[in-house]
Formats: structure tokens, sequence, C-alpha cells
């Protein structure tokens, strides 16, 4: 056996957590390592082949090695010239924390796989998910969207105005009732909120927010909106989103039982700030423009709602949403706003008004006594 040099380390066998200072003396095949100064018998011997790096050297800190063969036995280097030494006779392999040891035949193999996921099999659990929307009973998406209204409450405040909630029912009804789906019974409910917006939520629910109603220049724009998210509930879609992101839970307490649906309730809140597909904004509108043409109301109100909020979006924003649409997965304002003007009638009678002038102006005021922060 020929001796090299000595250096020193810190010392672990594995059984013990404490670390114990030893020096080392190398050979031709791996080091000896030593609890007392003089060398006597060694503690401890590993051989080059059985060493691997558990840390890289990094300064200040410095590396160590581990044993392949015996879990947490490890050896600590404090000093650059010992740790470069012992790594500079380990294989290949070892000398690093992560080395990937396949060709490049089996990344590019690798690679397609992950392509193939990515384009296929995660669209396709989502589309299961979807379909598997149709096997939730009603009282299952009842309870859910109940769930969603309580949550709701933590988000937006509840309005209790009753007059504009009667209002807005009179309107719905009216939409209901040019339409086949003997099942759709939706319910309105109303939020103190300066944010303009209305969305659908599960159970066949559709949230009204203050700014919304402050917004709206006629009771056409009122029941243009209306319609539209009426398309989504009639479309199932907010359920659809909801099982898309926690499909496999709701299923489980189906079938297997349970009440675990507060997760659920929170997804189902973030439907007033998430996008449906195109596909979906886009059935949504056709759904709409359908129905206010057989309720009286037309086509009118939507489009100048829509072109309305269109030409109060910044202009950068215009800019992207038009040149780079063919990106997005939700349609832009304009190509709504086309689609819904295809094929009118080019003569267009009086919208129909459910609500007089009066009702209309106190529904626009809903909720107004509230505080700064709503």
């Amino acid at each position: 056996m020929t001796r090299e040099s000595k250096f020193f380390a810190r010392y672990s066998d594995g059984k013990v957590s404490k670390k114990t200072i030893v020096s080392l003396q190398f050979f031709r095949q791996g080091i000896e390592i030593y609890a007392d100064k003089n060398r006597n018998d060694p503690l401890d011997k590993w051989l080059y082949e059985d060493m691997r790096v558990n840390h890289d050297w990094t300064k200040g800190i410095g590396g160590s090695f581990e044993h392949k063969d015996r879990d947490s036995a490890v050896l600590d280097c404090n000093q650059k010239q010992v740790f470069d030494l012992i790594l500079s006779r380990l294989g290949k392999r070892d000398r690093a924390t992560f080395i990937v040891p396949i060709s490049l035949p089996v990344l590019i193999s690798l690679a397609i796989i992950s392509v193939f996921v990515i384009v296929s099999v995660i669209p396709a659990f989502s589309w299961m998910m979807e379909q598997a929307t149709y096997l939730v009973p009603q009282k299952v998406e009842d309870k859910i969207g109940d769930l969603s209204n309580k949550a709701m409450d933590l988000e937006f405040k509840s309005c209790d105005d009753e007059a504009a909630q009667k209002s807005l029912q009179k309107i719905m009804d009216n939409l209901i009732a040019h339409q086949e789906n003997k099942n759709l019974h939706p319910r309105i409910l109303l939020f103190s909120s300066r944010t303009a917006n209305a969305f659908a939520i599960p159970g066949q629910n559709i949230a009204v927010l203050r700014g919304f109603l402050k917004d709206t220049r006629n009771e056409g724009e009122l029941a243009g909106v209306l319609a539209h998210e009426l398309g989504h509930i009639e479309h199932k879609d907010p359920m659809k989103l909801v099982m898309q992101q926690q499909g496999i839970k709701i299923l489980s307490a189906m079938f297997v039982g349970g009440t675990s649906y507060s997760n659920v309730a929170d997804i189902a809140v973030g439907l007033s700030t998430l996008s449906y597909s195109r596909s979906k904004e886009l059935s949504a509108d056709a759904y709409a423009k359908e129905l206010l043409q057989k309720s009286g109301y037309g086509t009118e109100g939507i489009i100048s709602f829509l072109s309305r909020m269109k030409e109060q979006s910044p202009d950068v924003l215009q800019t992207i949403e038009e040149k780079l649409s063919f990106l997005s997965t939700h349609p832009a304002t304009a190509e709504r706003i086309k689609r819904l003007k295809d094929n009118r009638s080019t003569k267009r009678p009086e919208a129909a008004k459910i609500l007089s002038a009066i009702e209309f102006k106190q529904l626009r005021q809903a909720c107004g006594k509230q505080s700064p922060s709503q």
C-alpha cells in the first residue's frame, strides 16, 4: 500500500449524528480515516468506487461525500484541496449530485413523450372531466353553489336591495320565458362592489356586482349580459370549469361519500376573475343572440355594452387583443361584436322594456350606500 499524503475532515459513520474531526491518509484505491493524531488504527476505510458527492463545493461552506452502501455515512471537507483531490479520483457519475446518464436518443424520446402528454393526454383528461359534469346530480351542483355563495361573502359584500333584486328578476323571467329548457331556474345574487362584472357560478346562480349595474345605459344592455351568462349556465360552463380543477374531489364525494366541497367553493368564487375558453365565450354569445332576438330585446344592448368596454380599455391592451388574438384562449371583443352583428335583420324594432324608467334608474343606483372600500 503506497502512502501519498494526509489531510483532515469531519466524519460521521451514519449510526450517530455527531461528526468527528478525523485525519485522512490517501492510498491508491481510496482513503483511510483515523480518529487519533498518531494514526495507529484506521477508524474506517473508504474506496473511491464506494464514494460519491453528497454536496458540491460551496465557498464558505465546503463540500461533502457520502458512502454509497452506508446510509448517512458522510465525510465533510472544509479544505478545497481535500475536496478536489477526492473528487478527481471518483468516477464520472459520482462527481456531481445530479448527472443525467442518458444518451441523446433517449432525451429526444423523452421530449417527444412530454409533447404528447401536453398535447394529447392533458386535453383528453380535461375533456373527460368536462363530460363528467353531466354525471353530477343537480343537488350536488346546488350544494357547491350554496357554498360558493357563502364564500363570495368574504370577497364581495351581499346587497339586500329587494327592489333591485325584483327588477333584475323581471328581466331574467322575460328571458327564461323565451327559451326551451324548462329545468332552467337561475337565481340572481346581488353584491356590493365597484367592479363592473356579472358572472355565472354553479347551481344556476348569476352574481351581479354593483359596478356593472352602475355602468349600464339601458335595459337592453342589462338583458344582453344576463343572457350571455344564462348561456354559460345552459351549457354548464361554471360547473365544467370547477370539474376541470376539482373534478376528482367532487366525484369522490359523490361515489364514496362525504361533503368536503369547501375547496371547490373557493374555485367557484374564482370564476369572477377567470375567462372561459374561446369556444365557450362564443357559444354563450350565440345563445344570447338568439334569446335576445326571441325576447324582443335584440342585440343592440349587448353590442353597445361590449363596444363601450372596448373603448374604455387602454390602447395598449386593445392593440395586443387585436394583433395577438390568435394566441389567446378567449375571443377578442371586436370578434365578439362582429359575430353578434352578423345576420341581423336590417329592420330592428324598438327593444322591449320590462322595467319602467323609475325602476331602471333605481336599479342603476342599487347598493349605493356602501363604505368607501366597497
